[in-house]
């Protein structure tokens, strides 16, 4: 050594660890940039990426040799200030310089010690992070596309299975045509075990987990179990078709997950452009949730395209056109292509009726009123045919009855709507006002009243009530109060006679003879837009009702 005393060699662990840190000392900057640019690609997750990062950060600054003068520095002043109050603690950060270079002081034999440690903890994060880096690129269940979620919500843990031999792949693959065979006759408990059997031979088996999967969403609704098993196919099979359309439904309709169901359904599209379903249910999704009208009309386009009677297709597309694009002269035919093949489609009768009872005042169709009207009536008796008890089908048609003056059998109907739904707010309002014009004031009364202890306050309800208590009673302080709240209820801010509000107003100043309650003072032709006006005044001047 220096001093000339012998000194015995040194052993071939001192000889590596000598090389790593002549290593270190050399090429630690690279070393460094490597470790932060690994932990941010195998790392997911902001707060574990700053975590780690903050760790290196911490034992590089504890013994790299030579640092950059603008950063050893700043943090040499630092630990010369903080020297005072902890000395015997810094010891390990006390810095000097010398030539631009940092040179660490003399320190005891504990502080080499604990440098000798911070040294094997930071080689071992590098080596371990390198591995877990070059692992996940041989790694193919690591494939991003594999995973629909950063999570699970199920919270089943997989794990992706190593290969299985030829032999079981095939035994599998056996189990489960049998299973598909036991599915056409419908012996769900056959079903569950020849594909509980298929799994066990072959646990990544993608025809086993599809079908599982579908068998525990669609019978056993399993929502849990459907959607591990729907992540293990995925995750087999990136590409399977099957696995992505029903993983994109299952999150669709069950999750409510529109994002990874939109994403489902886009890669089942790049692998199959033209599935019919998955272009139906895309569309449906980008109709229903995103209000997207201009591609959702492509994909149900592309969709009849590819199948010109695809009944979903069908019906979607044609409410698109009825409520999206209120254009019925186009939906209608969509309508009756659907019937063509399907008489009894519930769904398309219900919506193609309201069409048609919508499209009779607004002659939007090719068809008299009266046509337009019984085509509805038939529409909606269909329906009941197939469902007795289905309540709109049972109010839209005593409201049409209603309307062309067949007064008993409206009010059969209604009452079928409220033995079947005693809350149903529609057919309460309309039975009542049916109850004014049969003169049965009281009866119109109780239906009115249960209609508003719901929270309903329906405008023309409102009216009716306080009429009969003006014209039956004489009670004009009620009046004016249902009056009022018909006021509030109005979506028209706006004292005029064209509005809702402005006719709610005059019946008020006419009927009850109170405009100190029903209007607030107004020059002619004012509206109001604040809350001032829905509150009652006992203003004395001259009230302008119109």
């Amino acid at each position: 050594d220096v001093q000339g005393e012998a000194q015995q060699p040194a052993g071939l662990a001192r000889r590596i660890w000598d090389a790593l840190c002549r290593v270190e000392q050399d090429l630690g900057s690279c070393i460094f940039t490597s470790v932060y640019f690994w932990v941010y690609l195998a790392l997911h997750g902001m707060t574990i990426r700053l975590f780690i990062i903050g760790a290196i950060v911490v034992l590089q600054f504890s013994f790299q040799l030579q640092w950059p003068a603008f950063v050893w520095r700043p943090f040499n002043t630092l630990c010369e200030y903080a020297r005072d109050w902890w000395p015997d603690r810094l010891s390990l950060f006390r810095l000097g310089h010398k030539g631009g270079d940092r040179r660490r002081l003399k320190g005891d034999r504990k502080n080499r010690r604990a440098q000798m440690v911070m040294k094997v903890a930071l080689w071992a994060i590098f080596l371990g992070l390198v591995g877990l880096l070059v692992g996940s690129m041989w790694d193919p269940h690591m494939d991003p596309r594999a995973k629909p979620h950063h999570t699970m919500r199920s919270g089943n843990p997989f794990t992706p299975t190593p290969p299985v031999p030829k032999e079981a792949q095939h035994a599998a693959n056996v189990l489960c045509n049998d299973a598909q065979k036991a599915e056409a006759r419908r012996a769900w408990p056959d079903v569950q075990s020849k594909l509980q059997a298929a799994l066990r031979a072959d646990p990544s088996n993608v025809c086993a987990l599809y079908n599982y999967g579908r068998l525990l969403d669609y019978v056993w609704q399993d929502g849990d179990m459907a959607e591990h098993m729907y992540v293990r196919a995925v995750a087999a099979a990136p590409k399977h078709i099957h696995s992505l359309r029903n993983y994109g439904f299952f999150l669709y309709y069950v999750r409510r997950d529109y994002v990874n169901a939109e994403s489902m359904f886009r890669r089942a599209l790049e692998e199959e452009p033209d599935e019919i379903d998955v272009l139906s249910g895309y569309g449906s999704l980008l109709y229903y949730v995103h209000r997207n009208l201009p591609k959702a009309q492509s994909m149900f386009q592309r969709a009849l395209k590819v199948v010109p009677d695809h009944t979903n297709t069908l019906h979607t597309y044609g409410k698109l056109l009825q409520y999206g694009r209120s254009d019925p002269a186009q939906a209608a035919p969509l309508y009756d292509r659907v019937l063509a093949t399907q008489p009894n489609h519930v769904g398309v009768l219900l919506d193609y009726a309201s069409l048609l009872y919508e499209s009779a005042s607004r002659a939007s169709l090719p068809l008299s009123r009266d046509k337009a009207l019984d085509k509805a009536a038939s529409l909606w008796e269909r329906v009941l045919t197939v469902h007795p008890s289905h309540v709109d089908a049972l109010f839209y048609l005593g409201r049409l009855e209603h309307g062309r003056g067949n007064l008993k059998r409206a009010e059969r109907l209604y009452k079928r709507v409220l033995g079947a739904a005693p809350d149903h707010a529609g057919a309460t309002s309309s039975y009542g006002r049916l109850l004014v014009a049969t003169k049965r004031t009281g009866a119109a009364l109780d239906m009115f009243f249960r209609l508003f202890q719901t929270g309903c306050e329906h405008i023309q309800s409102l009216v009716a009530a306080a009429d009969i208590y003006v014209r039956e009673r004489g009670d004009t302080n009620r009046a004016a109060e249902l009056y009022l709240r018909a006021l509030r209820a109005s979506p028209l801010k706006s004292v005029t006679p064209v509005g809702m509000a402005g006719q709610t107003c005059v019946l008020c100043c006419n009927s009850t003879k109170r405009q100190d309650l029903c209007c607030h003072p107004t020059s002619s032709g004012e509206q109001y837009e604040d809350d001032a006006f829905w509150r009652p005044t006992t203003a004395t001047v001259s009230v302008d009702c119109v």
